[in-house]
């Protein structure tokens, strides 16, 4: 097992963007634990970047990083999110009609992929935020506060019937962005690697530290139609043999990898925020012995 200090850990909050399966909530524990463990002087791959939150935790924590997703959309609308101001942001909220007309869009921008994940439930891009009866009046609520103080955040109105806080889901995701967006103008983007590439593309990588964090068995990508696991294990043994290939999966990939870290009190971002799918704890994962 790796040793891990969390008192190391970077203070603040995650960064990236909300992604159906994403590790915000875990990614600053997984690059401290990569440089506690295997310092900060390799490149990591984050090969399957999806939202971007190790791929951004790298960079603030200044290890020289490798963003790839065969779906390059999440990056490009982080870039996009970083060199605009918070009127931008204000244009991504939109109704029930508006959304339902959009995803159905076979091919979208990143400005249309934001929308999307901004109005959905789970931030699936399917379903939109709020049941039909309150969708109108949740929207115009959202809109009219971040009219009136040009901010997201800070909402807070108190339900006497419901004995708690009144949440708009729609100011919550703004106000994400909002702080992504504060975080990442100090920082300059246009340096950072991205690709969109099969995984098998850097077959040729040596030296460097390998993060995979694949679309978890038997769930719905948008990106990824199939994986091949079979595959997928062969190739991250082979590439094992001249890097730390690390695995975040919920189950043993196969028999040849041992468990090397466990988050036990981590929520996933699917849908409902179980803490553990199947029984089983979010996990890290090499090649035994390794």
């Amino acid at each position: 097992m790796l040793k891990f200090d969390e008192k190391k850990v970077r203070k603040g909050r995650p960064l990236g963007l909300p992604y159906v399966g994403s590790k915000r909530k875990i990614s600053k524990k997984i690059v401290e634990l990569i440089k506690q463990n295997y310092g900060a002087d390799k490149t990591v791959y984050d090969l399957f970047g999806g939202g971007g939150a190790v791929t951004l935790e790298c960079m603030i924590n200044g290890i020289d990083v490798v963003y790839n997703d065969i779906n390059d959309l999440p990056m490009r609308a982080i870039k996009k999110i970083a060199s605009e101001d918070f009127e931008f942001l204000k244009t991504l909220l939109i109704p029930r009609d508006e959304f339902m007309e959009l995803r159905n869009k076979e091919n979208i921008d990143e400005i249309e992929y934001l929308r999307l994940v901004v109005n959905s439930f789970g931030y699936n891009q399917t379903q939109y935020l709020y049941a039909m009866e309150h969708s109108e009046i949740k929207n115009k609520i959202a809109k009219d506060y971040i009219e009136r103080f040009n901010t997201a955040k800070g909402y807070r109105v108190w339900n006497k019937s419901r004995g708690g806080y009144t949440r708009i889901s729609q100011l919550e995701r703004i106000a994400q962005l909002e702080r992504l967006q504060e975080t990442l103008n100090v920082y300059d983007l246009n340096n950072l690697k991205v690709y969109a590439e099969d995984y098998t593309y850097f077959s040729d990588v040596e030296n460097s530290i390998i993060y995979l964090d694949p679309p978890y068995k038997n769930t719905v990508s948008r990106a990824y139609k199939k994986i091949d696991y079979e595959r997928f294990t062969d190739w991250a043994k082979m590439m094992s043999e001249k890097n730390i290939v690390i695995i975040s999966e919920y189950t043993q990939p196969s028999d040849d990898f041992e468990c090397i870290f466990e988050f036990k009190n981590a929520y996933s971002s699917m849908q409902g925020g179980q803490k553990r799918v199947n029984g089983n704890y979010e996990r890290l994962w090499a090649i035994n012995g390794k």
